[in-house]
């Protein structure tokens, strides 16, 4: 009997969860607009189901962007290494964390890496070492191969909070804009004054 009703107040939390990240979406942030100038570069996030870590990078990328006046410069999209979550807005804690500070991604769909993005994006992050052989193992070319990273390089994995709480997704929030940072030095020492 206890375990019937513990999983009736998960639904029930799942359910409030899935309320207030609608509400939110309805009167919070909106995802910013690209800026006029063209495509110099583009940056592709890649974790397993593009549903939790890889939206929340695209969302805070894209947020810093816009804050430069370089969203227009710099194509910013995410994808996961299995096609099991297509279609699918990102996880509803995944959301909420993004709104708590002022980010929207709830426009962002889940879609599976392909060969065609190698040839699309300047930079392929991916979030830990499985997933970054996952694109290894799918890239054309050597050349392509060379543009697969880490988010935090040398510094370790951003762990998948998917199985984790709110506070796990708070966690990787953090982590990944730590992480977004680093790679906006660099991207914009690639687009030059």
């Amino acid at each position: 009997m206890e375990a019937s009703g513990s999983r009736v107040g998960r639904a029930i939390t799942r359910r409030v969860l899935r309320v207030a990240v609608r509400v939110r979406e309805a009167i919070g942030a909106r995802p910013p607009k690209a800026d006029a100038g063209g495509r110099r570069f583009g940056v592709l996030f890649v974790c397993l189901g593009n549903i939790c870590r890889s939206p929340l990078a695209e969302g805070i990328f894209r947020s810093k962007l816009a804050a430069l006046g370089l969203l227009g410069s710099v194509e910013v999209d995410s994808a996961g290494t299995s096609g099991s979550n297509s279609g699918r807005p990102p996880d509803d804690r995944a959301r909420l964390v993004a709104q708590r500070h002022g980010i929207a991604i709830g426009d962002l769909r889940a879609r599976t890496l392909v060969v065609d993005d190698f040839r699309q994006f300047d930079r392929i992050v991916a979030f830990d070492g499985e997933n970054r052989e996952a694109a290894l193992t799918l890239a054309p070319d050597a050349e392509a191969r060379s543009r697969i990273v880490l988010l935090r390089g040398d510094h370790g994995e951003v762990a998948d909070p998917v199985a984790g709480s709110l506070r796990d997704f708070e966690h990787a929030f953090q982590v990944i804009a730590e992480g977004c940072d680093a790679l906006l030095e660099d991207v914009r020492s690639r687009l030059g004054p």
